[in-house]
């Protein structure tokens, strides 16, 4: 991520047009302004409840830079894609505290219709309800980090 960010502060900026869903067209430079950023102009909610935005058609990480003119969609956990994003990246998320809370073998993780799941095995090994409040930490800690 730090060879990205160094790549990244090398670009040269300039000014951009990014289009909103409803047709407004917001003033942004390439290379700096992020979906995130935009997000914030249009509405605190907005950006709060942001998932995943859409560039160009395309799933963009919300604190990536725009790289030209572009169009611009930010889904939230309402919208379908949205929700699937949101839980993949949590079923990542509970699989890194497991792995760093007990050493489990990670096995599958995909996410459902209604949520996600993540096989994992450990000889001799049950995780029960006590066990909650330190993966919960360990998990904030991963976002926190941006694991």
């Amino acid at each position: 991520m730090q060879k990205y960010k160094e790549e990244v502060a090398q670009k040269t900026s300039v000014p951009i047009k990014i289009t909103l869903s409803d047709g407004e067209i917001v003033n942004g430079n390439s290379w700096k302004t992020t979906p995130y950023e935009v997000a914030e102009k249009i509405s605190k909610w907005m950006a709060e409840n942001a998932v995943i935005a859409k560039v160009n058609g395309e799933l963009w990480d919300l604190d990536r830079p725009f790289e030209g003119d572009a169009t611009l969609q930010i889904l939230n956990f309402d919208d379908d894609e949205g929700k699937q994003v949101f839980w993949h990246s949590s079923a990542h998320i509970v699989g890194e505290a497991v792995e760093r809370y007990c050493g489990g073998h990670l096995c599958d993780k995909p996410p459902i219709y209604e949520g996600f799941y993540y096989d994992m095995y450990k000889d001799d090994l049950t995780i029960s309800q006590e066990d909650f409040p330190k993966l919960e930490e360990i998990a904030k800690l991963a976002i926190k980090v941006k694991l």
